[in-house]
């Protein structure tokens, strides 16, 4: 945690004094070399000078050096050369000092520099110019002068840099529905023509838009482009030229159908360096987004809606994603249509208390972010270790628990929150296995998924509050069986075949 603002000022006061005070003990250590010398000087000079009263002043300096230091040397009186020495050493040590104390106060002023531009330039942690500035002042208090002179100048620089290349930009993130799903029982060839045409599609209406520079996943793309206006057109003339698309040259049997997420914001952009290496919040809500819209529609957030100069019809959500309101366009679905789907209705996470148990903080931070931005009412505690998720799971009540079975010993935990009708989704990295999935629905878990679909999880967790037991497990099926497939192979299933086909059955 940073320090306050108070605690600096605190800090300089302080300093403040004792540059002060040094400045006054080296006033003092010049006057006693000055009184030392003027007794030299009165050697030479006639009896009765006006400045006699000074060779007062200097035997009582005498006087207190003699009595710690030897006076006399082989019969020589070295007391005034002794005293001379000692207050020119001392003043090096109190300049010494005071140099040192303006440098602490200056590391402060750079510091709060620093962070104050940070903040009004909203640069993210890893953004490399600040880093590499961040990582040399915290290294000030060890620095030379001219590594100082350096950093100040690295500074100027940078701050320079940054204004010339920030501006605002609008980001459309596009990803393909399912794609696993879509490759099963295809051709290798099949399935590498459309995939590979795909792309030259989504290239193309990028490229008509003015796409600036984009960003490649197996089966997903980020664009930045210089207006909303321009990612709100590519977008809907991807979806639209979808079904001529799928009609006309994709090769397998299953449609492409694709997920749109849009935002804009005030970015620093770079146009040397690929988009993969440029980071910023504004880019992350545009992949948000894009994971919250349904199959062929455009999530976008409000404020980069009302930045459009020629505006369509989106519809609101009454969602939010990353604390941001957000509306939706989808081709030939009225607003009443969009209320059958449910997509005008609050989240069913809203209002629900959720318990999420996973040792690894990072999954936990974004499991608060998936779920709090989509659902802001919702009360979401977590618990990281074997322990804390026993007390809680015995003296709580919770709607919904979701927990990893490898890490904190979950199976133990999935039992006393099902004998507690605690809804579970179980989550799991290490432990993700045909044994594992068959585990979790006899001990009658909800649902069970892997870390990697974590950026999906929002609608499984609806599911499971939404529906009946089984109808929520054949919805995961639907969604998921694709997946495991890829995973573990086609015949998974055949060590208990008798289990499935039971399972099925109950299903169906």
């Amino acid at each position: 945690m940073g320090k306050k603002p108070q605690d600096d000022n605190a800090l300089i006061n302080n300093y403040e004094i004792i540059i002060t005070l040094m400045n006054i003990l080296s006033i003092l250590a010049f006057l006693i070399v000055l009184i030392t010398g003027f007794g030299i000087i009165n050697t030479y000079l006639p009896m009765g000078t006006p400045f006699q009263f000074i060779l007062g002043i200097e035997e009582s300096i005498f006087s207190f050096f003699g009595k710690v230091l030897p006076i006399r040397e082989a019969d020589h009186n070295i007391i005034r050369g002794i005293t001379i020495f000692i207050a020119i050493a001392l003043s090096f040590v109190f300049g010494g000092v005071k140099g040192r104390y303006r440098y602490k106060i200056q590391d402060i002023h750079i510091k709060k520099e620093y962070e104050e531009w940070k903040a009004q330039k909203r640069l993210p942690r890893d953004k490399k110019a600040a880093f590499t500035i961040k990582r040399k002042i915290e290294g000030l208090s060890t620095s030379s002068r001219s590594e100082r002179e350096d950093l100040l100048r690295l500074f100027a620089e940078t701050k320079k840099k940054l204004d010339e290349i920030g501006r605002n930009l609008a980001f459309l993130a596009v990803d393909v529905v399912d794609s696993i799903g879509m490759k099963q029982g295809e051709e290798k060839a099949n399935i590498e023509y459309s995939f590979v045409e795909y792309k030259r599609f989504i290239e193309s209406k990028l490229k008509a838009n003015g796409a600036l520079k984009s960003a490649w996943t197996p089966d997903g793309s980020m664009t930045a482009f210089p207006t909303v206006d321009a990612a709100v057109q590519a977008a809907q003339e991807i979806i639209m030229g979808l079904k001529s698309f799928n009609q006309n040259i994709k090769t397998i049997k299953k449609d492409f159908r694709v997920r749109c997420g849009i935002n804009e914001g005030f970015v620093y952009f770079d146009l040397s360096l690929p988009l993969e290496e440029i980071s910023d919040h504004v880019i992350d809500v545009a992949g948000h987004m894009q994971k919250m819209a349904s199959h062929n529609s455009i999530y976008i957030s409000k404020s980069a809606m009302e930045s459009m100069k020629d505006r369509i019809e989106f519809i609101p959500t009454n969602r939010k994603v990353d604390g941001l309101d957000t509306y939706i366009w989808q081709m030939d679905l009225a607003s009443k249509e969009v209320g059958m789907l449910g997509i005008m209705e609050d989240s069913i996470l809203n209002g629900k208390r959720i318990l999420a148990i996973d040792d690894e903080p990072d999954v936990l931070k974004l499991l608060e972010e998936e779920i709090l931005g989509v659902a802001p009412k919702c009360n979401f505690e977590k618990a990281m270790t074997h322990r804390d998720a026993m007390n809680k799971l015995e003296s709580q009540e919770y709607d919904l628990v979701i927990l990893d079975i490898m890490g904190v010993r979950g199976f133990d935990l999935l039992k006393l929150a099902v004998q507690r009708n605690f809804k579970v989704a179980i989550l799991t990295a290490h432990a993700f296995s045909p044994d594992a999935l068959k585990n979790s629905l006899e001990l009658k878990a909800r649902a069970y998924l892997p870390k990697e679909k974590l950026g999906e999880i929002v609608p499984f967790l609806e599911d499971i509050l939404r529906f009946k037991y089984l109808l929520a497990w054949k919805r995961l099926f639907d969604k998921m069986e694709g997946f495991f497939n890829e995973r573990w192979g086609e015949h998974w299933k055949m060590p208990e075949e008798k289990f499935w086909k039971e399972f099925a059955q109950r299903t169906a």
